[in-house]
């Protein structure tokens, strides 16, 4: 039993020294370097352009559609399409 325990206490006391050694590994160094250069600024500018140009025509779309929602007038005989000087069978042919 004594061994067993020993054994034990090895093994515990080894993992603990490697993942002890292991921790400085997963630290942020505290600087970042940025070696982008500018054909990368100018690449990602290009793309966001590029989304830009193709949100247009969907908020043109939105306001068009949000214009005629609410101009929406119920047709009344008044308001019909048909001329006034027409009459009902020029209308039913």
């Amino acid at each position: 039993m004594k061994t067993n325990t020993r054994v034990k206490v090895r093994i515990t006391a080894a993992v603990a020294a490697i993942l002890g050694t292991a921790i400085p590994a997963f630290a942020a160094s505290g600087t970042r370097q940025d070696n982008s250069g500018y054909a990368v600024w100018v690449f990602l500018g290009i793309c966001s352009l590029i989304l830009l140009v193709q949100l247009l025509p969907v908020v043109f779309m939105s306001f068009g559609l949000i214009k005629g929602a609410s101009s929406y007038e119920k047709k009344t005989e008044e308001t019909s399409d048909v001329p006034a000087t027409c009459t009902e069978k020029e209308t039913a042919s």
